[in-house]
């Protein structure tokens, strides 16, 4: 039993339906080759690398400034 392919909106019968869908073909593959979208998610990608790796940086950094910081503030202001 073949079902009948219909849209919901407007009740498109089959014939109607292959004309739009062979319409919309053409358009569906050149947006698969566009590669200009590649770009844009490879530089994002970079810049989501670097922001990781910075905060990784800073805070293995912030550790080892806020020890020297609080060894720095002991030696000028021992505890009594």
């Amino acid at each position: 039993m073949r079902q009948r392919i219909t849209s919901p909106q407007r009740g498109l019968n089959r014939a109607e339906f292959r004309t739009k869908f062979r319409k919309f073909v053409p358009i569906l593959s050149s947006f698969a080759k566009d590669e200009s979208g590649a770009t844009a998610i490879e530089y994002s990608l970079m810049a989501a690398m670097m922001a990781i790796i910075a905060i990784a940086g800073i805070t293995s950094l912030g550790d080892v400034v806020s020890e020297k910081l609080f060894a720095l503030a002991e030696a000028m202001f021992p505890a009594e």
